[in-house]
């Protein structure tokens, strides 16, 4: 994108021709050049900030600072020039601005079509996939969709060697993806089992059933578990055998062997003792339980739509700490220090939602008062899970009623409330220690699934449409802000400090609760929790970096 300005600037031969036609001499046509390439190359922020903008707040440096954000149009020129490039690879959505001509040259260009990524979390409960419906359908204790979909029996068919890479480094790069893949689709298939067997050592009911490996899984010693693995793997088997798309997998001699260790090793990861370092002194956690957001917005960046920004869950975090401390006594004082996120259903949508009436019809005249320009976006219903990691002296499960009162009613941008009584009365709950918390979070449905941040760091948008290629369990967040200027005091802020700056994106990870409970405790802990972090450049919501 350019403009005559810029044409002029680069003395355009097919323009300054035309415009000498219209009257412009060199001479004139000097002189204007010399003051564009003064003016143009100035770049100038308001002197205050206009009471329509957006004003966030975060802390910095010990004080508060107030950010504007704004929209970065060579960025969106170059995101667009991508997408429609033939190397891109990118899941991405169509949004519609009303009145392009009036919010820039770009949207105007496109009609207001602008393209933008599109990473939805895509988690929703399967209520054909219990073990009840499972149960009633097929008699099994088993979720035999894992292993059935197509997605798995692709899988499959590119680990028994129906399709090769280009090179041999290649192919075991992406092995090793693949295995690790193929591994959570059988804990994923194994685990209603897993679950059953919780379930009778937690309630300690009557449970008999003519599945004699079933019967034996539930009841035997852990240690004992183990010698199971080869009557698991021929059930895994007749599964794959019974399936319209991964029949021809069943019995296979490259993968019944792949899938037999794979198996072995959930069953040592689950039979392993727990482990964890000592929990400091003073640290804490809050677990809040089937949440529901409901309109939240999927949008945080204008460049992005997905998960929930992570600007905006940890600014709930943040008020949830300053309306428990204001029912604190004066002398107490707490730390909401990091958090987890565990999303357990998505519903999302597009939609348009009424603004108010905030404009009149006639300015000159008395006139009815009409709504402003509507925008569509993509908002969604959610329900999660957080847990909330607490630094303070204070013994929190003291305060149980005051953090019931304290919860924020909002929750990126949309309506947050409690689940309801009859499905849960205990939605919040403290915990001094690591284990007893990741007792419980380690049996979470498999349906859902954990953010965490993730180990690349793309720069480029070919690095993270590699990144996101390789890897489907990854995607884009908006996790924060780049100041394009020195913080500076300004009219209108909401604190002392101002800057204007722009939308950073970065990179999560779905996790599967199944491998939370592969995984050891100090995994979790260390690689799952997500906090804020400043410098002098940047406000941007990281994780947790644990010695």
């Amino acid at each position: 994108m350019s403009s005559l300005l810029n044409l002029m600037i680069e003395n355009d031969p097919t323009w300054m021709p035309l415009l000498a036609k219209l009257g412009l001499t060199k001479k004139k046509a000097s002189l204007f050049r010399k003051v564009l390439e003064e003016k143009l190359s100035q770049s100038s922020f308001p002197e205050s900030v206009h009471p329509l903008s957006k004003r966030l707040r975060f802390p910095w440096k010990g004080e508060e600072l107030t950010i504007t954000p704004v929209v970065n149009h060579g960025f969106q020129t170059v995101l667009e020039r991508y997408i429609r490039s033939p190397e891109c690879r990118f899941n991405t959505a169509k949004i519609l601005l009303p009145n392009s001509a009036a919010i820039g040259s770009l949207a105007g260009a496109l009609g207001g079509n602008m393209r933008l990524l599109n990473y939805p979390l895509g988690v929703r409960p399967h209520s054909k996939r219990t073990l009840s419906s499972s149960r009633e359908r097929t008699h099994s204790f088993f979720d035999h969709f894992a292993m059935v979909n197509k997605k798995t029996s692709a899988l499959l068919g590119r680990l028994s060697g129906e399709s090769q890479l280009a090179t041999p480094k290649k192919q075991m790069q992406v092995r090793r993806y693949q295995i690790r893949a193929l591994r959570r689709q059988i804990g994923v298939w194994l685990m209603p089992l897993v679950e059953l067997r919780d379930h009778i050592e937690e309630s300690g009911e009557d449970f008999t059933t003519e599945d004699t490996l079933a019967q034996a899984f539930v009841f035997n010693d852990l240690s004992e578990l183990e010698t199971l693995a080869s009557g698991l793997n021929q059930r895994l088997q007749l599964t794959l055998q019974e399936s319209k798309f991964g029949w021809r997998y069943a019995y296979h001699q490259k993968l019944m062997p792949l899938m037999k260790r794979q198996l072995r090793w959930i069953i040592r990861r689950l039979i392993q003792a727990p482990d964890g370092t000592q929990t400091d002194q003073d640290e804490q956690y809050i677990c809040l339980s089937r949440m529901r957001a409901f309109d939240a917005s999927m949008m945080g960046s204008p460049y992005l739509a997905g998960a929930p920004s992570l600007t905006a869950i940890w600014g709930f975090m943040h008020a949830y700490q300053l309306r428990f401390i204001e029912l604190l006594d004066a002398n107490q004082d707490c730390l909401f220090e990091s958090f987890a996120i565990f999303f357990r259903s998505e519903s999302r949508h597009y939609t348009t939602k009424l603004t108010e009436l905030s404009k009149p019809l006639h300015k000159r005249n008395v006139s009815p008062i009409k709504r402003t320009t509507l925008r569509s976006e993509y908002v969604a219903d959610l329900e999660f899970d957080m847990v909330i990691k607490v630094k303070s002296e204070v013994r929190i499960s003291d305060y149980a009623k005051a953090l019931k009162a304290a919860l924020p009613i909002n929750f990126a941008g949309g309506g947050l409330f409690p689940p309801e009584l009859d499905i849960s009365r205990d939605w919040l709950s403290t915990y001094p220690e690591r284990s007893s918390l990741f007792h419980r979070i380690s049996r979470l449905p498999s349906s859902g699934c954990w953010l965490i941040p993730a180990k690349e760091r793309p720069q480029t948008l070919s690095e993270l449409d590699a990144c996101l290629s390789a890897d489907h369990t990854q995607l884009p967040l908006h996790c924060g802000y780049a100041f394009l200027e020195n913080p500076k005091a300004r009219l209108n802020s909401l604190t002392k400090l101002h800057c204007y700056a722009d939308n950073v994106i970065g990179l999560g990870k779905r996790l599967n609760p199944v491998e939370v409970r592969w995984g050891k405790q100090d995994n979790f802990f260390r690689l799952a929790f997500w906090t804020l972090t400043e410098n002098d450049a940047a406000i941007l919501i990281e994780g947790v970096k644990e010695d």
